[in-house]
């Protein structure tokens, strides 16, 4: 969550070479709750549709097809292309 709200402008913490060093300052000054309430519903929207995209890839290639190519087969084309079209 640091590093999202991070992206988000929230926090700019110190470095050190590459590494973040969070202080108790960082944490106190990132907003108000409903910011980062906000922000997290957001976040939270986002990584919903991420796993709902990644779980409709995964349902395509977990399909049952006797082909070893999966791009010989109707039905996987055809799933394909319904996908394609939204």
């Amino acid at each position: 969550m640091l590093r999202f709200w991070e992206a988000e402008g929230l926090l700019t913490p110190a470095r050190v070479g590459a590494r973040r060093r969070y202080s108790d300052a960082d944490l106190l000054t990132a907003r108000s709750a409903a910011d980062r309430a906000a922000m997290a519903a957001r976040q939270r929207d986002r990584l919903r549709a991420r796993i709902a995209r990644a779980q409709a890839a995964l349902d395509l290639l977990e399909g049952d097809c006797p082909h070893d190519d999966l791009m010989a087969c109707p039905n996987f084309r055809g799933l394909l292309a319904e996908r394609l079209r939204g």
